[in-house]
């Protein structure tokens, strides 16, 4: 999207075609981008059987759905890329956690 790339991205050298600049980001920060929140999702997955043996199974879908809402506030506000890419993991264990324990409930 423009306007992510706007925020997250640098600018490309002689790229003004009137009035508006091109964005890019590297291949390498995309992958992490893309892919921390598939790790989330693996970590938050594993730890949802002890979790729910913990909490029970309806406060633990609550407190999944807490971190998922931190990791997309995070997401939203973040004006640079690592606070995205934290709020990325965040939001991928709470997916993780409730693809878990919906399940089981």
């Amino acid at each position: 999207m423009r306007d992510w790339l706007r925020t997250f991205g640098d600018p490309v050298a002689g790229s003004t075609q009137a009035g508006l600049e091109r964005f890019t980001i590297a291949t390498s920060m995309e992958s992490v981008v893309v892919s921390i929140l598939s790790a989330g999702t693996l970590l938050g997955a594993l730890s949802g059987g002890p979790i729910a043996d913990v909490l029970g199974r309806r406060i633990g879908i609550m407190v999944s759905c807490i971190i998922f809402s931190l990791g997309v506030a995070l997401q939203t506000g973040s004006s640079n890329l690592p606070t995205c890419i934290v709020g990325r993991f965040f939001a991928g264990v709470g997916v993780g956690l409730v693809s878990t324990l919906v399940p089981m409930y």
